[in-house]
């Protein structure tokens, strides 16, 4: 999905409206009788997994894949702007870490080692406190836009979706 103002979606993003979408995709999907509510995971990647953070804190998800994750934007601007009062002029912080030691949901995070929109360090930080089981994955040589491009990226991605089985 898109979220609103990229790609083809109306509105105005906002960290508010994104995690509001979120929420409602995940209550129209979780009361289908095609879906079962136990084995929901959700998939984040780089802006995404503010969002995907979000939704595994405030509603019932079985797994969590996070591509690129970071502790909190405000955090990722103080790093590449030290000079600007960035915590001034940023309106939405998405913050990650806050929420991380609260969930105990099973987590996959991908990390490209020459990442420079999120820097590895910033997902690191993130991974530290997540309060459930982390497997991490650094995939050294492959930055932000190449990541995907692993050759284990998405047999990595379904191994984990699969690890409990009847998918």
């Amino acid at each position: 999905m898109n979220y609103r103002g990229y790609g083809i979606s109306e509105g105005k993003p906002s960290e508010k409206a994104m995690f509001q979408d979120a929420l409602t995709i995940y209550d129209n999907m979780a009361v289908r009788s095609d879906i079962n509510k136990e084995k929901i995971t959700v998939m984040g990647r780089s802006m995404g997994t503010g969002v995907a953070v979000y939704l595994a804190n405030e509603r019932t998800i079985n797994r969590v894949v996070l591509v690129s994750p970071y502790d909190s934007l405000l955090n990722v601007a103080q790093g590449r702007y030290p000079f600007l009062p960035v915590a001034l002029l940023l309106n939405h912080h998405f913050d990650n870490i806050g929420r991380a030691s609260e969930i105990t949901n099973p987590m996959l995070t991908i990390i490209a080692g020459d990442d420079r929109i999120i820097p590895p360090d910033n997902s690191k930080t993130f991974v530290e406190t997540w309060k459930g089981p982390a497997t991490k994955l650094f995939y050294e040589g492959y930055g932000h836009n190449n990541i995907q491009n692993h050759p284990d990226y998405w047999r990595e991605i379904v191994k984990f979706i699969n690890e409990d089985g009847d998918f």
